[in-house]
């Protein structure tokens, strides 16, 4: 269903390949589905480990390129819980909104713990999330696409509401195929402004040393769909 609703994405991962060539390699990418974005790093010619809680997630991932010797190994686990030993990465990456996942202060500073012990001296964590704006945290059911599958035609409706007092979005997706058959899918995710991402950050013992507003490159604005961080470990 993931890779169904995500089909022709692309530019966040073309983006966020380009970040993570610049700061270097090894890459690991943490919470990484179904590989959206690990398999383009590893086309790209970096070796990623792929971290993911998901054993169903990974195996679709892995699926996706067994013709293909790429250098990405696909591994279980928790980022809450980031123990790999003694490998360093050059660049690690919290995308596609793997933030959304981290629900209390004790989420926060065990994972940014983990990520920090897990970089090399000149490495970097990229973070990518949505901007909170208006907009994306409320809004009635719209069809947001149509896709062919082998069974036929699925039409995707989205429609999110956001609980204030718990800081949470409740993203639905309800996908209709054909002959009147219909799946729904619902997802809460955590909701993070960049006023707090950026404290919780600070406190985590991380600088931030460049910042974009949507993956084409835009500065920062108040408007920006996106909150894309580039953070360095301070060893002030």
């Amino acid at each position: 269903m993931y890779d169904l609703l995500f089909e022709g994405v692309e530019i966040d991962a073309r983006f966020l390949t380009l970040l993570a060539t610049r700061y270097g390699g090894p890459i690991l990418d943490l919470g990484c589905g179904t590989g959206r974005l690990s398999i383009p790093l590893a086309k790209a010619g970096l070796d990623v480990l792929a971290l993911d809680s998901s054993d169903e997630m990974l195996g679709l991932a892995a699926s996706k390129h067994r013709d293909q010797k790429l250098p990405v190994t696909w591994r279980l686990g928790d980022f809450r819980k980031l123990d790999l030993g003694t490998s360093r990465f050059g660049t690690v990456l919290l995308a596609c909104d793997a933030i959304g996942h981290l629900r209390t202060d004790e989420d926060w500073r065990a994972t940014l713990g983990g990520i920090r012990r897990h970089l090399t001296r000149t490495g970097r964590l990229i973070i990518a999330a949505p901007n909170p704006r208006p907009e994306f945290l409320d809004r009635p059911g719209a069809i947001v696409g149509l896709r062919d599958t082998p069974a036929g035609p699925v039409l995707i409706v989205e429609a999110a509401q956001f609980d204030a007092l718990g800081g949470l979005r409740r993203l639905t997706w309800l996908l209709r195929g054909p002959e009147g058959t219909s799946r729904k899918i619902v997802v809460e995710t955590s909701v993070h402004s960049p006023a707090a991402l950026q404290a919780r950050l600070r406190d985590a013992g991380f600088a931030i040393e460049a910042q974009y507003g949507d993956y084409d490159g835009s500065p920062p604005a108040p408007g920006s769909p996106e909150q894309i961080l580039i953070c360095r470990p301070d060893r002030a």
